[in-house]
């Protein structure tokens, strides 16, 4: 069973592609660590509302946008 945790992991880790930043440009956007991002990515971290509107932001989309397809 796949956990909203590593669903939102899947889903940051395309919308970075997508903008083509590396985990090191997008940390960089939002004032964190490529370390954070990376375990955000494989869905070893519980992200704040406070820093999931920071990375929407950094990757230039709503935090809808972002949550989007998440389950």
């Amino acid at each position: 069973m796949i956990t909203v945790q590593k669903s939102f992991g899947d889903r940051l880790k395309l919308m970075r592609e997508v903008k083509c930043l590396s985990q090191e440009q997008l940390a960089q956007r939002v004032s964190s660590s490529r370390v954070y991002i990376c375990e955000l990515e494989c869905g070893k971290a519980n992200p704040s509302i406070q820093i999931l509107s920071q990375i929407a932001n950094g990757l230039g989309m709503t935090l809808s946008e972002l949550l989007d397809g998440v389950t």
